[in-house]
């Protein structure tokens, strides 16, 4: 449904014994951006409309745009596994591991390079991350409005994160910030 159809490459998927990566011919649409995707953070375009009509009428899928969102659930529900996505210009690469064997050279989301390589975090997490990276002064407040989850869930993250030496808060929890470690 979300390939190229001008591109004349093949969906191609590799199996190996840690991980599965899956290429997909196209580029994301209209400034669609991986972070916008792990964040479920924009409106859903079609590239061919006509394929995905007919997947939903054939019941192969139950609703237009809900792919990612429902991905990322599902991943809740499995805490050893999770995924990463490459925006390969034409291509868009996904890769599943299971995160106490392996994690992907390509992290999503332009983790720091100096985060330990079998430290477990889930995708919210490495998002966390990278908005801490963009804006450190941002509050627990505003991360749970991003990720549409109570502020319980990010509190649990940021500890999380913190416990890993990942980030670390300077100054004050009201006028300080956070940083990535």
């Amino acid at each position: 449904m979300h390939r190229d159809y001008t591109n004349p490459t093949d969906v191609i998927i590799k199996i190996f014994d840690e991980s599965i990566e899956i290429t997909n011919p196209g580029r994301l649409l209209d400034g669609l951006t991986i972070e916008d995707i792990m964040l479920d953070n924009y409106v859903p375009k079609h590239r061919n409309k006509l394929i995905v009509e007919t997947f939903y009428l054939t019941g192969d899928i139950e609703k237009y745009g809900t792919g990612f969102s429902r991905v990322n659930e599902w991943f809740e529900d499995y805490p050893k596994l999770d995924y990463s996505l490459k925006d390969l210009t034409d291509i868009i690469q996904v890769k599943i591991f299971n995160k106490e064997i392996n994690v992907p050279v390509n992290v999503p989301l332009n983790v720091p390079v100096n985060v330990p390589v079998n430290v477990p975090v889930n995708s919210r997490q490495k998002a966390i991350i990278e908005i801490i990276n963009q804006n450190p002064r941002i509050t627990q407040i505003e991360l749970a409005e991003k990720f549409k989850v109570n502020r319980e869930t990010i509190k649990r993250d940021l500890k999380k994160l913190r416990d890993l030496n990942i980030i670390k808060r300077v100054g004050s929890d009201k006028t300080g910030h956070w940083e990535v470690v």
